[in-house]
């Protein structure tokens, strides 16, 4: 799906996989990620957000959260995001 100047507000959820966001606002809504589809995101502006990260999604927050309390997890993050990434998707 694509939006063009939404504005996404308190308690609103927005599901970013499969979804294309062009001049959004995004202003106390809920952010979902699942991991499970790419999503775009251009020229959109951003408030107070919460996010909830779902499926295979969740499972990367968790390994990003585990490897940012290493003793030098934050230099270890900084070169993930620094770093080229491959995206290998699941064939079914």
């Amino acid at each position: 799906m694509e939006y063009r100047n939404r504005v996404f507000g308190a308690g609103e959820r927005v599901l970013l996989d499969g979804s294309t966001f062009i001049d959004c606002t995004f202003d106390g809504c809920i952010m979902e990620l699942r991991g499970q589809q790419s999503y775009k995101i251009r020229g959109c502006k951003f408030g107070k957000l919460h996010y909830e990260f779902l499926a295979g999604a969740g499972l990367g927050f968790t390994f990003l959260r585990t490897l940012y309390q290493l003793p030098d997890g934050k230099s270890r993050i900084d070169n993930l995001f620094n770093s080229p990434i491959v995206i290998i998707a699941d064939e079914d």
